[in-house]
């Protein structure tokens, strides 16, 4: 399996690509995708011109309309311009796609993956062998991407946090300490440190520089499915949920410097995600929680 960077008009989205051998697996890999396109997780780069001058709504109408000409040369015409138009004529294109003009939906279907292809393309991968990818995330500098998976490399698997250099698409160091899945990454605002949570219950404090595991936190009954830091990097949050008929709806609460637990935080039976000052849940009815990044008073 492996990570895949991919350009997305003004930035750049992590995804990971392969095929989970597991259920547990696929459920994973399916829900990262997503979180990357929304995510939390950008590196800019050059934006792509799409024309000498900005499209007005009412000329990608015309151009929309002008898919189902007589005329073929004006088709033809029509559908170069969406092309070169680019991103902000997808809303109308998709909206095309599902005309009742036979010849509309096929120029929109052909218009739509050429600009997906131009917008959206492949820049690096990272390749982790035969081990699938859980989870990514960029520094905030946008030099590095730091990956999690299962560990399924032969001969012994090796569930390790992974630090890539974006540029190169080299793998600059490991973080070992895991003994199960890793489920999700993150960096600290300011990237010298990273967060991972894992299926064997535990949160781990890594220094992104050297590689070494600065704290083990643990807390949780159940795998840890989601982290994050505080915006000042003082604190952190974890969420688990259910798994191997373990659960643990809970979003704990810690002080990063001293790896102390300051609350936890009940939820509803669902696995949870976990942002910075909020916390939720991933699916079903949302059980959210706002408070200050302050410790309380003993």
């Amino acid at each position: 399996m492996s990570v895949r960077c991919e350009h997305s008009g003004d930035s750049s989205v992590a995804r990971a690509v392969g095929r989970p051998r597991s259920p547990y697996v696929t459920r994973q890999a399916r829900a990262l995708c997503p979180l990357l396109l929304a995510v939390e997780m950008t590196l800019a780069l050059p934006a792509l011109a799409v024309g000498t001058e900005t499209p007005t709504p009412v000329e990608i109408r015309r151009l929309i309309t002008q898919l189902g000409s007589d005329e073929f040369a004006e088709r033809e015409a029509a559908s170069r311009r969406l092309e070169a138009i680019g991103a902000p004529a997808l809303p109308a294109l998709h909206r095309a796609a599902a005309s009742q003009d036979p010849e509309v939906r096929r120029r929109a279907g052909q218009v739509i993956p050429a600009i997906h292809a131009r917008l959206f393309g492949e820049v690096r991968r990272f390749d982790t062998g035969s081990e699938h990818v859980l989870a990514v995330a960029f520094s905030p500098d946008g030099r590095y991407l730091l990956s999690g998976g299962d560990g399924v490399t032969l001969p012994t698997p090796n569930p390790t946090p992974r630090l890539w250099d974006v540029q190169t698409g080299k793998e600059v160091r490991a973080f070992p300490g895991h003994t199960h899945w890793i489920n999700y990454v993150a960096f600290s605002p300011d990237g010298r440190r990273a967060l991972s949570g894992a299926s064997d219950r535990t949160v781990r404090l890594w220094d992104v520089a050297t590689g070494k595991q600065l704290r083990c936190l643990e807390g949780h009954t159940s795998a840890v499915f989601a982290v994050a830091f505080s915006p000042d990097g003082h604190f952190a949050l974890s969420g688990s949920g259910t798994f191997e008929g373990k659960d643990d709806f809970r979003v704990l609460y810690w002080e990063v410097p001293t790896g102390r637990q300051v609350r936890a935080l009940e939820g509803r039976p669902r696995s949870p995600t976990a942002t910075a000052g909020t916390a939720a849940s991933a699916s079903g009815p949302a059980c959210r929680w706002s408070w200050s990044m302050t410790a309380p008073s003993p």
